[in-house]
């Protein structure tokens, strides 16, 4: 504690006067300068506290126009200095001027702030306080996450205009928790990428706040959540390959600013256990999917696991992906550990003396191409084929068989035009056959 108190003693003693001038910021300046107020002996009291090792935060009560340091020893504990050799105060909450504690004021949200910039709430250290928990949903119900919440109070000081007092981010669950000041107005505003509340400025949310009080406040944002539009398929059995995949969801991360930065800080918190979609898809519906949010098909869909060990039966040659998707977050981001194998299943044998040929499509030649390209086929038995030409939003662009086809070898031209006969424009395009059940796409780049 003499360490503490020999640190601020000379801090006070290295700022005699109040300030004037230019304001820095810098600890170096502000030593030079010799002049400061609040700020100015906080920012010089953390950095010298901190080359010391001595753990140290700063304290921000931006609202009632005053600011102090708060110092680690074995819990949070106010350490705040006057100018001009005056005295050091540790562990006195009166130094934020509470009613409360003797002094002339009502705090409202009083907050400190980790090095990233990420902000709690510390006004119970300094006041009496109510509590004010958040939801945001959307018109399904549905939970909206990473929705940015700021909680504004009347300024100290006239006019006692309307100011930005602490924030945050709704959880999974879509709710955040504020812990306010006593005796206070408190107004609200949510951001969402699916609307805002208010349109402009603030909403009232809570009038003379009661100590020991707990307020609910819930949204819903007008329009809804992104979700996957997916079907699941049946699963493949005796298929030549397995696709093999664990993954494990160790955090989903919020992630947020804070205001006063400059320039702006990013920070990020830790949500144990994060859940993520996960599907196997061909290459056609991830297209349709990944590009567009259309519905589509996929295999092994699983909702919301934080973990999942899966076993995929490859139902044909086609370059299948496998995808962890995000797309049901607002904002949450996630952390993902996945190990992919693909293994050759020795289990699938071939009858003595049965046919081997295989259905499948054969990559298209050339490849880009222009004016035309090959598409080569086999069938391993007669039977409907419908192979057809799709554009990246998986409209239909040309049907090049549609029929009964004879087993074996076979091969279809597309030169590059529409069922209109007009040459379509330069870009990706997928060709997809259906034939005796399997399905399977191959790209197509066309350039003109």
């Amino acid at each position: 504690m003499l360490a503490v108190d020999a640190i601020g003693n000379w801090c006070s003693k290295t700022v005699p006067s109040a300030a004037s001038g230019n304001r820095p910021i810098q600890p170096s300046q502000i030593a030079h300068e010799h002049n400061g107020n609040c700020g100015e002996l906080q920012d010089l009291l953390c950095a010298a506290a901190r080359t010391c090792l001595i753990p140290c935060a700063c304290a921000m009560d931006i609202l009632e126009d005053h600011v102090w340091c708060e110092m680690w020893l074995e819990d949070w504990y106010p350490y705040q200095i006057d100018l001009g050799g005056g005295p050091t105060h540790i562990a006195n909450p009166g130094i934020a001027y509470d009613s409360d504690y003797g002094g002339g004021k009502n705090v409202s949200c009083i907050w400190s702030w980790r090095n990233d910039g990420y902000t709690y709430d510390v006004v119970s250290r300094y006041s009496q306080v109510c509590t004010l928990s958040v939801h945001v949903d959307d018109p399904n119900g549905l939970p909206v996450d990473n929705a940015a919440v700021v909680i504004a109070s009347e300024s100290y000081y006239a006019p006692y205009a309307l100011g930005r007092g602490t924030w945050g981010e709704t959880d999974r669950d879509g709710t955040i928790e504020f812990v306010l000041g006593d005796a206070q107005n408190y107004f609200i505003q949510v951001t969402t990428s699916m609307g805002t509340y208010p349109e402009t400025g603030y909403g009232l949310v809570i009038s003379e706040s009661v100590p020991g009080e707990h307020y609910y406040w819930s949204w819903t944002a007008p329009e809804p959540v992104p979700s996957l539009d997916v079907t699941e398929l049946p699963p493949v059995t005796d298929a030549p390959y397995v696709i093999e995949v664990e993954y494990d969801l160790p955090y989903d991360v919020l992630n947020g600013s804070i205001y006063y930065g400059n320039p702006t800080d990013w920070y990020a918190v830790n949500l144990p256990e994060g859940q993520l979609e996960f599907f196997i898809v061909s290459p056609f519906n991830f297209v349709r999917y990944y590009l567009f949010g259309n519905p589509f098909d996929a295999y092994e869909v699983a909702h919301g696991l934080t973990s999942n060990h899966v076993q995929f039966h490859v139902p044909s040659t086609e370059d299948f992906s496998v995808v962890l998707s995000g797309g049901a977050h607002h904002g949450v981001a996630t952390l993902a550990n996945v190990k992919a194998r693909l293994w050759l299943n020795d289990t699938v044998g071939v009858p003595e003396g049965a046919d081997v040929a295989v259905t499948s499509l054969a990559q298209p030649f050339p490849n880009p191409f222009t004016p035309g390209a090959r598409l080569a086929f086999t069938l391993a038995r007669e039977g409907s084929v419908t192979l057809a030409v799709y554009d990246v939003r998986g409209a239909l662009v040309r049907v090049l068989e549609d029929g009964i086809v004879e087993p074996g070898a076979h091969e279809r031209a597309w030169d590059g035009r529409d069922r209109s006969g007009h040459p379509v424009a330069s870009g990706v395009y997928f060709a997809r056959m259906v034939a005796a059940g399997d399905v399977e796409s191959r790209k197509l780049v066309l350039l003109r």
